[in-house]
């Protein structure tokens, strides 16, 4: 009878054994993490980007949610304006020397005699990329006028 009772002690031990050995190897893991983690933590964005290597140990996907970021943003490559968007800002650019009191509107109505085809929602976009503090929104105050 005594043997029966080693035989399943000693399957527990063996259990208990294998738990801890997990415990252990998941311990190291999460370690390993913060390591990396403290490495890298408070970065922006674009800082954060940088810091996810690919020949790590920890997968991109795991780095990428240590860091708080959605995968598809390290992946991401910004494209670059068309050829068509910089000539309509050049346009836009040149007929604001002439009139600095168009707004989106007015540089839409002109823009359409001029031959493009743009809407008004492109042209605010273009109008809020082109040099940002050149454009002026609103009225101008009449005091800029009065000194």
């Amino acid at each position: 009878m005594i043997t029966l009772f080693e035989q399943s002690n000693k399957k527990l031990t063996d259990d208990t054994e294998a738990k801890i050995a997990l415990l252990y190897q998941q311990i190291g893991q999460f370690q390993f993490e913060l390591d990396w983690l403290k490495k890298t933590q408070n970065y922006d964005l674009s800082q954060s980007k940088k810091c996810i290597d690919p020949a790590s140990k920890l997968s991109i996907e795991r780095q990428c949610a240590l860091l708080g970021l959605a995968r598809s943003s390290f992946y991401y490559t910004p494209r670059g304006e068309s050829a068509y968007n910089l000539e309509l800002m050049k346009l836009i650019d040149k007929q604001y020397l002439n009139t600095s009191f168009f707004g989106v509107g007015q540089f839409t109505d002109w823009l359409h005699q001029q031959g493009h085809k743009v809407n008004p929602k492109r042209v605010r976009r273009l109008l809020r990329q082109w040099v940002c503090g050149t454009f002026v929104r609103g009225h101008t105050p009449k005091a800029v006028f009065e000194s």
